[in-house]
């Protein structure tokens, strides 16, 4: 992953349940970052709305409020780009 303004970062993790279409539940652990060797469980449930999918993701596990509203933020950046990318937006 490029963060705006960084370097690549890294992140590694385990697949712990994949439904297909339905839902992914994966660890969640930076390299070389503050938090190495803390991993966070990342939920991702897809909800089938007949034209559209509605994505969830819970992100649980942090040690703090701090890297709970760094991660917020996070995801809500990756949203934004998906949004962007598939109405034929640049990135924001």
């Amino acid at each position: 992953m490029v963060p705006p303004g960084m370097d690549v970062v890294y992140v590694k993790g385990t697949y712990r349940e994949v439904v297909p279409l339905e839902l992914l539940v994966y660890t969640w652990e930076w390299e070389g970052n503050p938090m190495e060797g803390r991993e966070t469980l990342v939920t991702v449930e897809f909800r089938d709305l007949g034209k559209q999918t509605e994505v969830a993701i819970t992100n649980e596990g942090f040690p703090d409020e701090y890297e709970v509203q760094l991660h917020t933020d996070g995801w809500n950046g990756c949203f934004a780009g998906l949004d962007a990318l598939l109405a034929g937006r640049p990135h924001p």
